[in-house]
């Protein structure tokens, strides 16, 4: 498997895989990681991060192969713009975030929740209407909505509602 991505510091790597367990290595043949890593991920815009699994638990390691982010999440590791909070889930399938040190930002109690983008991150209950947190964690929203989807705009946020769609506009 040959895959190469260019990362900070004008490194790039190739995927290597040895026993079924795949590694990282340089361009230069200087191993990044040992192969015994399950999946991997390049997440972009995060270039000089790789999001891997190992014995079913996701954790993430910089270019230069030093974990940044432990092997222990139960789902896999998504962010946006900054990986400053991470999307967890626990094992009763509940979501919540956590920052880079692992302090919870907002415990797991959401049935399903969005990396943060433009320092807000959307979720939903259990009975599928959506709402959205603030950097702090904070609700900005009731649980009203059918969808709420991020825009590029800041605090400019797409919502559908009884099948309406409209903006929101956040002060």
């Amino acid at each position: 498997e040959q895959s190469n991505w260019d990362m900070n510091a004008n490194q790039s790597f190739n995927v290597y895989i040895k026993d079924e367990k795949k590694g990282l290595i340089f361009d230069n043949g200087n191993a990044v990681t040992e192969a015994v890593y399950d999946l991997y991920n390049i997440v972009f815009p995060f270039k000089d991060l790789v999001f891997m699994t190992q014995n079913g638990k996701y954790g993430a390691f910089d270019a230069l192969g030093k974990i940044v982010l432990p092997f222990k999440f139960n789902d896999h590791i998504e962010a946006y713009e900054t990986i400053s909070k991470i999307r967890v889930k626990e094992a009763h399938q509940l979501y919540g975030y956590e920052d880079l040190s692992g302090k919870t930002i907002v415990a797991p109690q959401y049935s399903w929740a969005y990396p943060f983008y433009n320092n807000y991150g959307i979720v939903s209950n259990k009975q599928k209407k959506y709402s959205m947190l603030n950097n702090f964690g904070a609700l900005q929203l009731p649980f009203e909505f059918d969808d709420i989807t991020f825009s590029d705009l800041d605090k400019v946020f797409f919502v559908k509602l009884n099948g309406k769609a409209g903006i929101i506009l956040l002060k």
